[in-house]
C-alpha cells in the first residue's frame, strides 16, 4: 500500500508584523479578553490545505484554546456546539 503525501510550500516570509499591533487592532478592551494568533500561512493556505470553512471554523475554535499555556485544546462536544453557528 502506497501513501501520498502533499506538502503546501510555505511562501516566502512577509514583512515582519511588529509585536504589539494587537493592542493597535483591537483596543485595550479587547486584548485584555485574550488574543489567540492565528498562523497566516494557515489562512492564506487554507484552500490548498483542502480545509472547509466548517474545520477552519473548528481549528480557530481549538487554537483558542490553546492560548491559555497548558490547558489541553479538548472542550467537551457540547462546549463546542455552542461557540460553532447553527
Amino acid at each position: 500500500m502506497t501513501t501520498s503525501t502533499t506538502v503546501v510550500p510555505f511562501p516566502a516570509p512577509a514583512e515582519e508584523t511588529p509585536s504589539g499591533n494587537c493592542e493597535k487592532i483591537w483596543g485595550k478592551k479587547g486584548k485584555l479578553q485574550g488574543y489567540a494568533a492565528i498562523p497566516s500561512i494557515m489562512v492564506r493556505a487554507q484552500r490548498r490545505l483542502g480545509i472547509n470553512t466548517t474545520q477552519f471554523c473548528i481549528l480557530v475554535q481549538l487554537i483558542e484554546y490553546l492560548r491559555i499555556p497548558g490547558r489541553d485544546p479538548f472542550p467537551t462536544p457540547t462546549g463546542s456546539a455552542s461557540r460553532l453557528p447553527q
